[in-house]
């Protein structure tokens, strides 16, 4: 390897170092504000940002292709309206 390569490859490292270093201190930095922005949504819709389980989707598909209304489902869920639709088209959903 020449001086230059070697150069290159150094300087590389440094990068990712310092950028490994500017994430883990913007992730320390707003972990307290994006819980709290978390925990304020969650004061309405319990579930929201938790993970959806399989059985979460199976009864969102049976309840969605009954005719229920995404609002309906976001009461149901305890949701936000928003995670209904976009959970409705991420499987594929369409009304009958």
């Amino acid at each position: 390897m020449n001086s230059r390569e070697k150069n290159s490859k150094e300087s590389v490292c440094e990068l990712t170092k310092t950028l490994r270093q500017l994430k883990e201190i913007r992730s320390e930095s707003t972990n307290s504000e994006e819980l709290s922005f978390i925990d304020r949504i969650r004061e309405n819709h319990k579930q929201a940002y938790a993970p959806w389980t399989f059985e979460d989707d199976l009864l969102l598909e049976e309840l969605f292709s009954k005719g229920m209304k995404s609002k309906d489902l976001a009461l149901k869920f305890e949701r936000k309206v928003g995670a209904i639709t976009s959970r409705i088209k991420k499987l594929g959903l369409r009304e009958k």
